[in-house]
């Protein structure tokens, strides 16, 4: 039987190798440099450049995965981390499967103090763009004031959001307005959102 016999080290080679290096103190291994923390990073970007923070926000809003929407007051629990104490108005979509769950949601707009701009035409192109079928949306948006009964511009855009709904056959179930702390209403609650169907 052979066996495999280690390479040979003689004391020779170790006291060689001993005297050919001169004995130096080993100097401490410096610590691992950290990773900046993920809040870190987007404090300085929003500093640096609101806009672009914005985006990026837009692209990582926390939705909790099939979260099923049986009543306003669930869909406020989803909405109400990003639309809560905002200095500026935003509109946010959640798009829904259909059995009600959310697929996916974002802040699609943002403005002023006391108004956003919105697009039919934007909200319907993201909604349709996503990577799983979406059959039919709820808005919210949020009121800085802290007021949240609807204005007339919020019904009349929310019934022309509607309509564009029904024909695309992704009907708007609801519309939210989120006040500060813990107010808000459902437009589909007060009798404001124009039939389904």
């Amino acid at each position: 039987m052979l066996r495999l016999l280690p390479s040979p080290v003689t004391l020779h080679d170790a006291a060689a190798d001993a005297n050919s290096r001169p004995s130096t103190p080993k100097r401490p291994a410096s610590p691992p440099r950290r990773p900046p923390r993920p809040e870190a990073l987007v404090r300085a970007l929003i500093r640096e450049d609101p806009a672009l923070a914005e985006r990026f926000l837009r692209l990582v809003a926390p939705t909790p995965p099939l979260v099923h929407l049986a009543r306003a007051e669930h869909a406020y629990a989803v909405v109400r981390p990003l639309l809560a104490g905002r200095a500026t108005e935003a509109l946010v979509c959640l798009a829904m499967d259909s059995k009600h769950r959310v697929i996916e949601s974002a802040i699609l707009t943002t403005g002023s103090a006391s108004a956003t701009v919105v697009d039919p035409a934007q909200i319907y192109r993201w909604a349709l763009t996503r990577s799983r079928q979406v059959c039919s949306i709820i808005l919210a948006h949020n009121h800085p004031s802290g007021d949240v009964t609807p204005s007339p511009a919020d019904i009349n855009l929310t019934a022309l959001i509607a309509e564009v709904g029904r024909t695309l056959a992704v009907p708007l179930f609801d519309h939210l307005i989120v006040g500060d702390p813990d107010r808000w209403c459902s437009m589909a609650q007060l009798g404001l959102m124009p039939p389904i169907g």
